[in-house]
């Protein structure tokens, strides 16, 4: 069952607004990387144990805008990422980040959703990110929802 585990923030200054959010509800800082010319994305990633919160600088515009400073975009962990691209592409999404052929490290795929919103996925998770849960996990987790579903 894919699990949401990243959030993405576009911030004008990164490292102060990590620290911001590292005081006030008491996030790990599990990576920092620095500009590394034109057109790189920096920042700063969180955690709370199990959602990644990349606080970035974009260096290239992924649809909102490099002005744009918010939520960004939010990302998913599947367990097959080829198939899940095929199910997106045929409900409408589109895909503008494809992972490269014979990639099996960590990369993201990157769409746009309805309202173009931005979305990617992966099936290794973010730093910090909880990994997904087995299919025995997933299920007990699955029950409570769909009990209180509403019609």
């Amino acid at each position: 069952m894919p699990k949401l585990r990243h959030i993405a923030i576009a911030a004008e200054d990164p490292y102060a607004t990590a620290e911001f959010y590292k005081q006030a509800f008491d996030f790990v800082e599990v990576r920092r990387t620095q500009p590394k010319g034109e057109g790189s994305s920096y920042g700063v990633f969180l955690s709370d144990g199990t959602i990644n919160l990349a606080i970035l600088r974009f260096g290239w515009d992924q649809g909102p805008g490099l002005d744009f400073r918010g939520i960004h975009h939010f990302g998913v962990l599947v367990d097959d990422v080829d198939a899940l691209t095929d199910k997106l592409e045929k409900l409408g999404a589109t895909c503008f980040a494809r992972r490269p052929p014979g990639v099996t490290t960590f990369y993201e795929t990157k769409f746009h959703g309805p309202d173009s919103v931005v979305f990617d996925i992966t099936d290794h998770p973010w730093k910090g990110a909880a990994p997904l849960p087995t299919p025995e996990e997933a299920a007990k987790e699955k029950a409570p929802l769909l009990q209180s579903a509403t019609p």
